[in-house]
């Protein structure tokens, strides 16, 4: 996430969708594309029926920058 560019809601949009996608595709999984939030919530579903375990979701210090803006982009994160 530390590559996600948040200036503004449009770009992190894309920047968000595109870092989800990459995951989905290095898992070989298959969800839907939309809205970053729902994405994330597929994706983490996705995970967790493909390994039968729970997925735990780390924010280190490289997520800083999405974290200093949270209060800007949480209207992105939630649909």
């Amino acid at each position: 996430m530390s590559n996600i560019v948040n200036d503004m809601p449009e770009i992190l949009w894309d920047s968000l969708s595109e870092e989800l996608l990459q995951c989905v595709k290095r898992e070989a999984l298959d969800i839907a594309y939309g809205l970053p939030s729902n994405m994330f919530k597929s994706l983490i579903q996705a995970l967790h029926k493909k390994y039968g375990k729970k997925v735990v979701v780390l924010i280190g210090e490289y997520d800083k920058p999405i974290l200093d803006k949270l209060n800007d982009i949480r209207p992105v994160l939630k649909p």
